[in-house]
This record gives structure tokens, C-alpha cells and sequence, in this order.
């Protein structure tokens, strides 16, 4: 590393901060590495693909929920009720692995919306315990 960023400092760091300037993601990336809380997540709970994975799964489920509260009652979502329903989600043994699924199509495919199919299976499911009660 030393044999890389010893060449030409001056120019390397000049050449840095233009990316940097001229580049969101790099904006982006830069200010969150610097951040000690974010640096602090990502060495505790994004080690390996699989946490990840999870990680970005649960950080995509609290957003969907914020958004979609915020659009219907135009005010924040408390953290606690998004956490409750995370947990309430993740524990579930039907809703787990719909929502990683569809969370997984969502970023396959943008035209799908995480609310829309999470209220089917919903429905889905309510018609499912109404046909078996009656």
C-alpha cells in the first residue's frame, strides 16, 4: 500500500478529492466511512455476505415502512413501531421469507413495491384463515 500512495501523494490526493467532487457515489461513500457510527455498524453487523445481506434486507424494510407512513399520515414512523414490526416480521415463519424474497425481487426488479406485495400476501393470508374458520 505504502509503494502505492507513496508515488506521487500531491497528485494522488488532488486527484481524489476531483472523483470526489465530481462523483456522488464517492461523496456518499466517503462521508459515510467517516462516520464512526456507520464504520462502527458496518464492522459489527456486515462482516460477512450473508450479514449483509441481512443487514441491507432489514435497513430496506425499515425504509419501506417509514416512506409508506409518512406518505399516509405525512409524519416520521417512531423507531420503536418499525423495530416491533421488524421483529414481528423476522419472526414470523410465513412472513420471514416472503419479505427476504420479495425485498431480493424488489432489487431485482424496480417495478415491484415492497407495500404492494407485502399487503397481497396479507390479504391473501386473512382469506386464508377466513376459508379455514368457516
Amino acid at each position: 500500500m505504502n509503494q502505492i500512495v507513496n508515488q506521487k501523494p500531491s497528485y494522488q490526493m488532488q486527484e481524489g478529492n476531483r472523483k470526489i467532487d465530481e462523483n456522488e457515489f464517492f461523496q456518499d461513500l466517503t462521508t459515510l466511512m467517516d462516520n464512526p457510527t456507520f464504520v462502527r455498524f458496518f464492522e459489527k453487523h456486515m462482516s460477512n455476505w450473508i450479514e449483509v445481506k441481512s443487514s441491507v434486507t432489514y435497513m430496506k424494510l425499515y425504509k419501506e415502512f417509514q416512506d409508506k407512513y409518512k406518505e399516509i399520515n405525512g409524519e416520521k414512523l417512531d423507531k420503536s413501531i418499525v423495530v416491533f414490526l421488524l421483529c414481528k416480521i423476522m419472526r414470523d415463519k410465513q412472513l420471514r421469507p416472503f419479505s427476504i424474497k420479495t425485498i431480493d425481487e424488489v432489487y431485482d426488479n424496480k417495478k415491484k413495491n415492497f407495500i404492494d406485495e407485502f399487503k397481497q400476501f396479507l390479504s391473501s393470508q386473512n382469506n386464508l384463515l377466513l376459508d379455514v374458520n368457516m
